[in-house]
């Protein structure tokens, strides 16, 4: 008898917990589409990759893709020993907000991506940065 009043109590716990999560968990409605400000800050994207020939133009395309209309990307080859920087360099020639650079050799003391990313901020002008993976 006891076991029943435990095994009940459990089982309406349950189904309240799952109609109060249901509930929490309703679809949103979809915001309505806006235009990007013309005159918003630039945004640079900086992409250091490395043997990424599979992903890069996926990626790049994508992101170029946006529709913020002031941006630059920035591609830094990280030493690749494929086809990704060639890849690259064929998009930037038909789009002049990607900038494909020949990353530098790993100095002492730093770790790849860091420097990788080290050099496109570098190079970026944009105001506000914004960090990505090849891979994403």
């Amino acid at each position: 008898m006891i076991l029943l009043g435990i095994s009940t109590t459990l089982s309406l716990m349950l189904v309240y917990l799952i109609a109060t999560m249901s509930r929490a968990f309703r679809q949103l409605p979809t915001p309505s589409p806006v235009d990007p400000p013309a005159d918003g800050p630039l945004v640079s994207i900086i992409l250091p990759a490395r043997n990424e020939e599979r992903n890069i133009q996926q990626c790049l395309s994508s992101l170029l893709g946006q529709c913020y209309p002031n941006l630059e990307v920035i591609m830094v080859d990280d030493e690749s020993t494929d086809r990704t920087a060639a890849l690259a360099r064929a998009l930037a020639a038909s789009d002049a907000r990607l900038t494909v650079i020949e990353g530098t050799p790993l100095p002492p003391g730093w770790i790849g991506k860091n420097h990788a990313v080290h050099q496109g901020m570098q190079r970026a002008k944009g105001e506000w940065l914004l960090f990505t993976d090849a891979d994403t």
